[in-house]
């Protein structure tokens, strides 16, 4: 690249619904809009309609208009070949199987470098579309993973090639959050109603907490297919007027803001859970999975409480010894929260990417 230009970057995402990847893309095109004038973003999107897709739109320099028929279209690798060429691209970064897949055909068409950004998650058993990036990364120039849990899930731990990156969470963005008002103290859960997260584990630990502590609500913000089997054991436990699920939120944060305590029960861990980064950010003491990326950002008893098993006697007890120790909860959440401050900031986040895309593609 000559150093009398800019650089430009294309990030390619196979759908932008409201999850944590989909959030750390819009905070790295913002990032580089703000902070990295020399680099031109572009951005393109395979899946259309997805809550994060118009917002990615906005802070990228550029669009990249995806024409595609179906889920594993590959045309795709072909429009973005003459997009890479029409554009002078540097730098392709993808994320998510297919777009890894046409990455890689477009980089050893045009020559150009690939960063694959795929591995988002510490997941115990990798799934189809994870063993198809996993397979891409062998042709990237760089490999970059949200966690030191993710590289070992992908089997990239000694890949001279591969780096981790943490995400960014922006502390201003919550600065203002205004707590979600409850005539009761509650405890909150933010996570889709999936197989990724445990919140049968959590119902059944509540029972246990409001025999000792009866005046206590659970709030569960999220949705997906398994909430009928979560309504189901709330009214067979007897929990109706207890926990309430808020399926229709994608802004939790006055949810996080206004509870004691905040719960993320994950059974095969999280690569970098961007909402355990939005429990550090509103101060908030956290009980979590010991597993994957989490002790990453969470240090037991210091930074919050990790439990080793979903069985309900260790998660109620974490739970409840929290309850009972307002000062235990503030120290903390303010450890937590500083944790955030100094190494999960956007800033820094946007700043190793930078560094990333010069090392790979240095000015000539």
């Amino acid at each position: 690249m000559s150093s009398h230009r800019r650089m430009h970057v294309i990030l390619i995402a196979d759908g932008m619904p409201a999850g944590g990847t989909e959030r750390q893309i819009v905070a790295l095109l913002r990032g580089l809009r703000q902070e990295c004038p020399r680099i031109t973003s572009h951005f393109g999107v395979l899946a259309k309609g997805g809550a994060r897709e118009q917002e990615a739109y906005y802070w990228a320099d550029h669009r990249f208009m995806v024409p595609r028929s179906n889920p594993y279209d590959l045309r795709l690798a072909w429009s973005l070949r003459r997009y890479v060429r029409a554009h002078g691209i540097d730098i392709i970064h993808t994320f998510g199987a297919i777009a890894d897949l046409s990455g890689v055909i477009t980089a050893r068409l045009c020559g150009t470098k690939l960063v694959n950004g795929s591995i988002r998650s510490a997941r115990r058993r990798l799934t189809r579309r994870d063993i198809l990036s996993r397979f891409t990364m062998r042709f990237a120039d760089h490999v970059v993973a949200n966690s030191r849990a993710g590289l070992h899930a992908f089997g990239q731990r000694n890949n001279p090639r591969a780096t981790v990156i943490y995400n960014g969470i922006d502390l201003a963005d919550y600065a203002e959050v205004v707590s979600h008002h409850s005539d009761s103290p509650y405890l909150c859960m933010v996570g889709n109603f999936t197989a990724k997260k445990d919140h049968q584990a959590l119902l059944e630990a509540f029972v246990l907490v409001l025999r000792s502590y009866p005046t206590y609500h659970l709030v569960l913000v999220g949705q997906g297919p398994t909430e009928a089997a979560c309504r189901r054991l709330i009214e067979e436990r007897g929990l109706s007027d207890h926990v309430d699920m808020v399926t229709n939120c994608h802004e939790p944060a006055p949810y996080i803001k206004g509870a004691d305590v905040c719960i993320l029960l994950s059974p095969d861990g999280e690569g970098l859970s961007n909402v355990i980064l939005e429990y550090c950010a509103l101060k908030k003491p956290v009980v979590a999975t010991n597993k994957g990326g989490t002790p990453e950002i969470i240090e037991h008893g210091k930074s919050g409480v990790l439990v080793d098993s979903h069985l309900p006697a260790e998660v109620g007890q974490a739970i409840m010894g929290l309850i009972a120790d307002p000062e235990r909860r503030a120290k903390l959440a303010a450890h937590a929260h500083q944790v955030a401050v100094d190494k999960f900031n956007c800033t820094r986040m946007t700043a190793a990417y930078a560094r990333l895309y010069d090392q790979i593609c240095p000015a000539d």
